[in-house]
Formats: structure tokens, C-alpha cells, sequence
């Protein structure tokens, strides 16, 4: 990926995003939540998952899980 590019940037935009709401769960929760479902229906998160697939992988609650975003047709 081309850092300068405005895909490149699009798919670290909705990766921060989605960092961001699972520390906001953090916060308010104690722990990080158990998927990227959760964040949408708890913390307002929206992922056009037709334009991005998202990996959401938790280790364990209490440690920040591992988001990767890929846009779909460039996989």
C-alpha cells in the first residue's frame, strides 16, 4: 500500500476506528470486547463490510486485540 493513497488511508481510518471503540469498551467495560459485533451493537461502530473485510482477533480481555482491515478486491 502506497501510505500517500487514499485507500491506504480509508482502511487505516475504520482500523483506528475500531481500535478507538474497543478502548472505549475498555474504559467502561473492564475489558476489551469479544468481537467486532459487539462494538457495533453496544458502542455505535459501522464497518461497510462491503467495502472492507475486518479481522478482529482477542488474545484476552484484558489485552488490545488485533485489528487488520483489508479492502475487498484488493486482497
Amino acid at each position: 500500500c502506497d501510505w500517500s493513497s487514499d485507500v491506504c488511508s480509508s482502511d487505516l481510518a475504520v482500523r483506528e476506528a475500531v481500535l478507538r471503540s474497543a478502548v472505549e469498551c475498555y474504559t467502561l467495560e473492564g475489558a476489551y470486547p469479544e468481537s467486532l459485533e459487539y462494538l457495533e451493537k453496544h458502542y455505535g461502530l459501522t464497518v461497510n463490510k462491503k467495502e472492507y473485510i475486518v479481522t478482529y482477533e482477542v488474545f484476552a480481555d484484558n489485552q488490545l486485540p488485533t485489528v487488520q482491515v483489508l479492502v475487498r478486491g484488493e486482497e
